[in-house]
């Protein structure tokens, strides 16, 4: 990956990491555990503010963004990347990759379900 994202994550909610990328070497373990707790406290705020639990968030930190977004129930997607890259360019990008690990999913299911019922001729 090239362009203007300095790094990627996907994590389960629970901090595990699935995938990490990053341009320069960083400490994944500590990114993943912590990019799991900002995203479980930005929820528990806003829902005890009486909101619905965020679909999105995106947090500016001096010069860096930081834009997460749920794949599903028990995955998020978290990029890195530095302030001055657009939000819509983080959204478009998080919906590209998005769609690549939906892909995956579905192929590893679709193998799974082929090697669980094999197919038999029949004399």
């Amino acid at each position: 990956m090239t362009g203007p994202i300095d790094g990627v994550l996907l994590i389960k909610r629970t901090g595990v990491s699935l995938a990490a990328w990053a341009k320069k070497p960083v400490a994944f373990d500590v990114i993943t555990v912590m990019s799991a707790t900002l995203l479980g406290s930005v929820d528990m705020i806003v829902q005890s503010l009486g909101g619905p639990s965020p679909q999105t968030m995106l947090v500016d930190v001096e010069g860096r963004r930081i834009f997460a977004t749920k794949v599903d129930s028990q995955l998020a997607l978290v990029l890195l990347s530095v302030r001055g890259v657009g939000e819509s360019f983080l959204r478009q990008e998080a919906q590209r990759l998005i769609a690549k690990i939906s892909a995956t999913k579905a192929n590893q299911r679709h193998k799974r379900s082929e090697k669980a019922s094999p197919t038999r001729s029949v004399r």
